[in-house]
Parts: structure tokens; sequence; C-alpha cells
């Protein structure tokens, strides 16, 4: 006969977790059933909050606040998920303003939702490669700083627009051109060399081997006209580059603040 359930029997391996799966305290207890059962005891008593469906978080009785961030939620909300756009540059402290909206790229489809104020939502995650687990924080998988850039230049949107990623660019100390190549290498879009190649000659102060990679993005992103975003307006035509875009983007960052989305 199973045993008999006992709250505090699995507490510590919980609290050892912070965040699980359903899948992962069957698990742990033996059975679906006896799972559901613990899972809404502990919930009664206030000491795992439900994140999403499947998806729970140990709670802290002294704050009675989920003992983890909204970084290690988007995680862990599937397999493949990381931290991805906009949100990864907040993680890595570059970001110029706090979004309500965490960005989650996935291999697997996941229906958006909210949790204690907090968005998460779903992106297609367009490549398998450049993403790191933080040494400090094993329950977080957020896109590299690289990887981060290139994505952003390619959906300006999730990045709160060109303002908002010259913000988070102008923060940056270091950026890797040999390894931007390799995400733009990978993603395989013309337009994409020519906004990265763009964008990143504004911050060459900062970008190692800069020189090489707008060489490869004057190359391959040389033919046809495009624009920055296709809702900008009062832009100009820069030659160099094919490019309707703002005049001088680094007048971003003289502009004051504004609000977060």
């Amino acid at each position: 006969m199973p045993k008999k359930l006992n709250m505090l029997n699995y507490l510590e391996k919980f609290h050892e977790l912070r965040i699980f799966s359903l899948d992962e305290v069957v698990e742990v207890v033996g059975n679906k059933h006896s799972a559901l059962v613990l899972l809404n005891r502990y919930a009664g008593a206030g000491l795992v909050k439900r994140v999403r469906r499947n998806l729970y978080a140990v709670v802290n009785l002294g704050t009675k606040t989920m003992e983890v961030n909204r970084f290690q939620i988007a995680s862990h909300i599937t397999p493949t998920a990381c931290v991805a756009y906009h949100s990864a540059f907040e993680y890595y402290g570059f970001a110029h303003q706090v979004f309500y909206t965490t960005y989650v790229a996935s291999g697997s489809l996941f229906n958006g939702f909210e949790c204690d104020g907090m968005a998460y939502q779903y992106c297609t995650a367009k490549l398998d490669i450049g993403v790191d687990v933080p040494p400090m924080d094993a329950l977080v998988r957020v896109t590299d700083l690289s990887r981060t850039v290139v994505d952003c230049i390619d959906r300006l949107d999730r990045c709160g627009g060109l303002e908002e990623l010259c913000q988070c660019l102008n923060a940056v100390p270091y950026l890797d051109g040999e390894m931007i190549i390799r995400y733009l290498e990978a993603y395989d879009k013309r337009t994409l060399y020519k906004k990265a190649g763009f964008i990143l000659s504004h911050f060459m102060n900062n970008l190692k081997d800069g020189e090489v990679l707008l060489d490869v993005c004057r190359d391959r992103g040389a033919q046809g006209i495009d624009r920055i975003q296709s809702d900008s307006q009062d832009n100009v035509y820069h030659k160099e580059w094919g490019l309707y875009a703002p005049d001088n983007i680094l007048s971003f960052l003289e502009q004051g603040s504004y609000a977060g989305i």
C-alpha cells in the first residue's frame, strides 16, 4: 500500500528545487495522484504557489513571496525555454527600462500567461545556439550577450524599439564582433546584416573586431533598399547601407527616459 503523505516529508526537497514541474513532483512522490494531492495541500497551506499549469514554486514563509525571480520562472516554462530579447538585457543589467513583459524563447509552444503582475510572452526560438546557464545561477537559461544583440536587431519590437536598443548597447562595455557574425550567419538574413551593420557602426568603441563585422555586413547585406523599422517616420536614406533610418541614432542617448512596457 502507498504510504500516507506527510507534508513535511517533501518540503525540504522542494526547497532545494525552488521551482519544479508536476513531472518532477511525480518523480519525487511516486505517482501523479499523490503528487497532485500533495501540491494541493502545500498550496492550501501557502507553502507553494502555482506559477502556471504544471509549474510550481516554493514560497518564503517570512515574506509570503515565491523564492524565485521572473528570470528563473521564464527558464522553466518548457525544457528549452530561455530568457531572451530585451529581458536578456535586463538580466545582464544593461537595459535602460524595466518592462512588465518577460520574453521567453522556446523550442516548443506555450500560451502566454501572467504571474504576480509579470507577463510571460512566448517567442519562437530562432536559433538553437547561444544559450547560457550563468555559473552563479543554475536556475536561469539566457541568450548570451552577442545573440541577444542580434535577436533584438532582428526584432526591434521585442526590445522596445530602436531607441531602447541604442540605450542598451550604450550600456554594454564589450561586444564580440566575431560572435555577432556567428549569429548573423545562423540567421542568414540579408536585411539583418544590413541593419546590424548600420546600428553597430555607431558603437565601435566597445566592439571587438568591429571593422571585420562591418565588412561582413556590407558584403552580405549590400543589395536592396530597406527600412530599419516598417513603421518608422522622419527617416533619411543612408546610402552606405541602403537603409532608411534616423539621421543620428546616437541622439536617442541624449533624450529623456520614457515609460517601460
